[in-house]
C-alpha cells in the first residue's frame, strides 16, 4: 500500500461543521434534537455568567452604596444574558430559530476529538479533527463572545440611560473582563467532564481484571446543588442575628435577602430537574417541593451551632 491509499483508509478529510461520521465512516449532517439534559446543561452555561455578574455587583455595592446604580446594573445583566443567548442560538442551524439540531454524543472522548488524530507508523498525524458534538462544544464560546459585545454595548447605554456614573459600575465590569475568559478556558478543557462523568465497573466473570467503562450524565447538576448549598450557607451566616427570629426578620425586612432565597430555591430546582429529567413527573415533580430544607434546616439548627456556646453544658 501506499502513503496515500494508508490515509485515505484512515480518514479523508473532516467532516464538516454541523455533521459526523457515523458507524459506516460516512459523514451524516446533524439531525437529532436536543435532549432534555443537553438543554439543561446549556441552560448552566447561559446562567452561570448571569450569578457571576450578580455576586460582583452585589459584592461591590457594599462599597458604593448607590441601589439605583445597583439595579441598573442587574437589569443590565440580565438583559446582556437574554441577548446572548438569543443571538447565540439565531448563529447555528437551522438559523432564526430556537430549535437546535445535535449529533449526540455516544462518549466522553467525543468532546476531545482533537486527541483522536490517526497516526500514521507514528510518524505522521492526519488531523481530521471536528465538533462530535455540536452545538454544545462551540455554542458556549459563541455565546461568551457575544456577552462581551453585551456587556461593552448595552451596560453603558443603561447607565446613560438612567443618568448613572459609568465610573460606579466599573469595579463588576473589570471582574466581568476576568471571569469570561476563565469561563472559557474553562469550558475548552474541562466540558466534557462537566457536561457527563465516567464511573469504572470491573467485568463481572473477568479474569485479567478488565475494567468497563459506563457513562453518566451526573456531573453539573452536582456542582450546581453543591454550589447552591455552600452560598446559602454562606448567605444565611452573612446575617448579623443568627436566631431563628433574627434570620426570619431580616430575611423578610430587605428585598436582596428575598431576591438571594428565591434564587437559590431556583437553584436547587434547576438541579434536581438536571438530575432526574423528569423521568417519572410525579415523583421527581415532588421532589421540588423539598427545595426549602436546606434554608429551613439552617434556621432550625442555627442556636446549636453558635461557636459561644459549644462546650457549655446547661445548667
Amino acid at each position: 500500500k501506499t502513503l496515500l491509499s494508508i490515509i485515505t483508509n484512515y480518514c479523508f478529510k473532516a467532516c464538516d461543521w454541523g455533521s459526523r461520521v457515523n458507524r459506516y465512516g460516512i459523514c451524516t449532517p446533524c439531525e437529532a434534537d436536543l435532549i432534555l439534559y443537553d438543554r439543561l446543561y446549556l441552560g448552566f452555561v447561559a446562567i452561570t455568567p448571569f450569578l457571576l455578574h450578580l455576586f460582583f455587583i452585589a459584592g461591590y455595592r457594599a462599597y458604593k452604596r448607590s441601589k439605583a446604580l445597583t439595579m441598573v446594573q442587574l437589569l443590565s445583566a440580565a438583559l446582556e444574558t437574554f441577548v446572548s443567548a438569543l443571538s447565540s442560538l439565531f448563529v447555528f442551524d437551522p438559523k432564526g430559530s430556537f430549535q437546535l439540531k445535535t449529533c449526540g454524543v455516544e462518549s466522553v472522548e467525543d468532546w476531545y476529538t482533537m486527541f483522536l488524530n490517526p497516526n500514521i507508523n507514528y510518524t505522521m498525524t492526519v488531523f481530521c479533527t471536528q465538533e462530535a458534538v455540536y452545538p454544545l462544544y462551540t455554542l458556549p464560546f459563541v455565546y461568551y463572545f457575544f456577552s462581551l459585545v453585551s456587556l461593552a454595548v448595552l451596560r453603558p447605554l443603561l447607565l446613560r440611560a438612567f443618568r448613572q456614573p459609568l465610573s460606579g459600575a466599573y469595579d463588576a465590569v473589570f471582574a466581568a473582563l476576568d471571569f469570561y475568559p476563565i469561563l472559557a478556558v474553562t469550558h475548552a478543557v474541562f466540558a466534557g467532564l462537566i457536561c457527563m462523568s465516567l464511573s469504572t465497573n470491573a467485568l463481572e466473570g473477568s479474569n485479567n481484571g478488565n475494567v468497563q467503562i459506563i457513562l453518566s450524565n451526573y456531573a453539573y447538576p452536582y456542582l450546581i446543588l453543591f454550589s447552591t448549598l455552600m452560598l446559602n450557607a454562606a448567605h444565611l451566616a452573612a446575617y448579623r442575628e443568627q436566631t431563628f427570629c433574627g434570620i426570619i426578620k431580616e430575611t423578610f425586612r430587605c428585598w436582596q435577602n428575598i431576591s438571594m432565597l428565591l434564587l437559590f430555591l431556583c437553584l436547587y430546582c434547576y438541579s434536581v430537574a438536571s438530575l432526574t429529567e423528569f423521568t417519572n413527573p410525579f415523583f421527581h415533580g415532588g421532589l421540588l417541593g423539598l427545595s426549602p430544607i436546606p434554608s429551613l434546616f439552617y434556621v432550625l439548627t442555627v442556636r446549636l451551632t453558635n461557636p459561644s456556646k459549644i462546650g457549655v453544658i446547661p445548667a
